[in-house]
């Protein structure tokens, strides 16, 4: 579908605002954001932070091409520090703690005092009177380290921990850039009238497992050791996005099913896990979606799923809610077609009469898992998402109030069984003739109904369907309308339609 706009389909986030408002409250510092993939997570979050007064660092390790030896927690100060430049902090007239500076000077000298030392080193061939001399010196200077060390020994274990905040690749590491980063978010805040700086580590769970729990160890350790910052680097909240069912299956693979995850990722938050769910955003905006496409090939009358009195408009419109409802279907995959071009393609299908070949546009079925193909990219996801939608109970799904029973959604799908079972000719011989034909399923479940000529174009739709059950009462039995629509389909299959 080539797009005939430049515009872009703006899903609401209302609803999901109001819920992740409530939960980013002033002592919640440390945040798990869940959703599924493709869910629109990184979509919400960049629209939901652009209203706020907080400086945000938003950093995307899956781009990170990082081998499996390297630290993947050096790329993420690295972006920091590339973030916090961009966001036009005067660095160069920046006052730099000793802290920083002895660091670096350390580092850029390190050569240069060495060989200052080596310069005072005496000469070989010293008296041992002079040898003794020093020896005696050095004698006292352990003397006086030794008394030092027994004195305070507190003192003595504070220097040992401090020690591992300088060995790199240390889970406790507080490097010069680590201060760095951290005197510089003091800067941006203060220059930003205190707002709050928010780091922000999107798709964690589309990394490599051993860099994933890599960066979750390391926010651990200063969660469980330290205690003047809430947060790594100095940051008033940390987000880490994910699918936390994802971050679960990952961390059984690596350990044991039989290892407590829970216990695990519960320190990675400091409430609840906020579960992102716009499920009902995207479902109140399909019909806008489909109401914006334009439909090219001819038979516009009669396939035209952009107009909301269009037989089609609704039953895709169902059938695409029911896709969302159980996470087959996600906004990247809907929302790219706004304001675009549907081509209807005519074809002739695999099934035939006694004549020809039957086209695709002589069964509307056909017309409608081909359009919804497009939109999933291809068949087999049609299938999967057919599949997931059977196994669920979509029966809060919202519907015409008319069709309670889904009889006006399943005129396409009795059209397929019927010509399956007793021949396309048979099926459109029927058309107009006003005789009530009944279909028994081997669910219990039979069908009433008469065939009329639908738009005029000798198009056959089955019409006034009534539902009846052979154990009574109907209304005791509950109609599954995605696993009818999953047989009719898979019927196709079985005429080679819909395989990849």
């Amino acid at each position: 579908m080539p797009n005939t706009h430049p515009e872009k389909f703006k899903l609401p986030i209302d609803a999901p605002a109001l819920d992740f408002k409530n939960h980013l409250t002033a002592d919640n510092e440390r945040i798990l954001f869940s959703g599924p993939f493709g869910s629109g997570k990184t979509y919400f979050l960049r629209e939901y932070f652009k209203l706020q007064a907080r400086s945000v660092i938003h950093l995307f390790p899956v781009n990170y091409s990082v081998s499996s030896n390297q630290d993947i927690f050096e790329l993420i100060k690295h972006d920091i520090l590339f973030q916090l430049l961009a966001k036009g902090i005067d660095v160069e007239k920046h006052e730099f703690s000793h802290a920083i500076t002895l660091h670096s000077y350390l580092q850029t000298n390190a050569y240069q005092l060495i060989k200052e030392f080596v310069k005072c080193i005496p000469k070989i061939g010293k008296t041992a009177v002079e040898v003794a001399d020093t020896a005696v010196k050095l004698l006292e200077q352990y003397d006086e380290y030794h008394k030092n060390a027994q004195v305070d020994p507190e003192e003595d274990i504070k220097a040992y921990l401090q020690s591992f905040t300088t060995v790199k690749g240390s889970i406790m590491e507080e490097d010069g850039h680590t201060l760095l980063i951290q005197e510089l978010l003091q800067t941006l805040k203060a220059e930003n009238n205190g707002a709050e700086t928010i780091l922000i580590i999107d798709d964690l769970d589309r990394i490599d497992p051993e860099h994933i729990f890599r960066l979750l160890n390391v926010f651990s350790a200063h969660f469980d050791f330290q205690t003047k910052m809430p947060n790594k680097f100095g940051f008033d909240k940390v987000i880490l996005v994910c699918d936390i069912n994802n971050i679960r299956n990952i961390y059984h693979a690596k350990y044991g099913a039989e290892v407590d995850f829970t216990g695990y990722i519960d320190k990675f938050y400091s409430r609840e896990v906020f579960v992102f769910d716009n499920a009902k955003v995207v479902e109140d905006s399909i019909e806008k979606i489909l109401a914006s496409m334009a439909i090219e090939g001819g038979y516009q009358e009669y396939f035209a799923p952009n107009n909301i009195e269009n037989l089609f408009h609704e039953i895709i419109k169902y059938i695409l809610m029911g896709m969302v409802r159980v996470k087959a279907v996600n906004m990247r995959s809907i929302t790219p077609h706004f304001n675009t071009i549907y081509k209807l393609r005519v074809y002739r299908t695999p099934l035939s009469s006694e004549y020809d070949r039957v086209q695709n546009i002589e069964l509307g079925l056909v017309l409608i898992f081909d359009f919804i193909q497009q939109i999933i990219g291809d068949a087999k996801g049609l299938e999967l998402a057919l599949k997931r939608c059977g196994q669920n109970d979509l029966s809060s799904l919202p519907s015409k109030n008319d069709d309670k029973e889904h009889s006006f959604k399943l005129r396409p799908i009795i059209a397929i069984l019927e010509v399956h079972r007793n021949g396309y000719s048979n099926f459109k011989s029927a058309i107009n003739d006003s005789q009530v034909y009944t279909f028994d399923h081997p669910s219990g479940f039979s069908f009433s109904y008469k065939v009329s000529n639908y738009h005029n174009m000798r198009v056959g739709v089955p019409v006034s369907i009534k539902i009846g059950h052979k154990n009574g009462d109907v209304t005791k039995h509950k109609l599954n309308y995605f696993k009818f629509l999953l047989e009719a389909f898979t019927i196709l299959q079985e005429y080679g339609m819909y395989k990849d």
